[in-house]
């Protein structure tokens, strides 16, 4: 039992009724409970519960940053990603499976995305699933638009933009046939063992081709 003073008078009430009172319950399954869901279980019941396009606008942030390639501020997806640093995409689950976030934001708008067709990004950021932001395009599109924005530069060692002389290409091809180990002429010539494997096997340097094939056909012959 506890006490307590109303109006000047004490009062009685029994401890249990005041928990009863405080208790609270699983948003999903109702039952007492002392969070806002019983377990990770429940969480996920009430999620799948809601309006896809409910869960999709709470993850949203539309106080995004301005960029100079597209009109307004951008809208950045806040939950899960996928990706690289830098180039992370929104990601969420849609009836039981996981679509990209700027896809989604694009059928909401505009309805299903043809077949094979990819959405750009005007702003360049992939985190952003602004409609207005966002085009359909082919693949060929999006390799130029990726082009366009120097996405295959992608930095090598040192030693690997290092360009070789014809001499040196040639050097490299004769010491490999007297018996010279392709890593060791990696090692001389500071390239990659990939990039001797290509000159010596012809894929690399393609205007000396022809050069190898008439190499190759005089050994053959003598």
């Amino acid at each position: 039992m506890q006490s307590r003073i109303v109006d000047g008078r004490s009062t009685s009430q029994n401890s249990e009724s005041l928990h009863v009172n405080h208790a609270r319950f699983c948003g999903a399954c109702g039952k007492p409970s002392t969070a806002k869901y019983c377990d990770t279980e429940c969480y996920r019941t009430w999620q799948r519960s809601r309006p896809v396009e409910d869960r999709f606008w709470a993850k949203v942030n539309k106080q995004g940053p301005q960029t100079a390639t597209a009109e307004g501020v951008c809208w950045d997806w806040t939950s899960n990603v996928v990706g690289r640093p830098g180039f992370l995409y929104g990601q969420l689950c849609v009836h039981g499976k996981s679509v990209y976030a700027h896809r989604y934001a694009y059928e909401l708008e505009h309805g299903p995305i043809p077949a094979g067709l990819h959405i750009l990004h005007a702003c360049d950021r992939p985190i952003c699933v602004r409609a207005s932001h966002l085009r359909v395009g082919t693949h060929a599109d999006n390799l130029r638009d990726a082009a366009s924005k120097n996405r295959f530069n992608v930095p090598r060692p040192n030693h690997a933009r290092r360009k070789l002389t014809e001499a040196q290409v040639t050097e490299i091809r004769n010491l490999h046939r007297v018996g010279m180990l392709q890593v060791e002429l990696a090692e001389r010539f500071h390239v990659t063992k990939a990039c001797i494997n290509q000159i010596v096997n012809g894929k690399r340097r393609v205007y000396n081709a022809p050069q190898l094939q008439r190499e190759a056909t005089h050994v053959a012959a003598s």
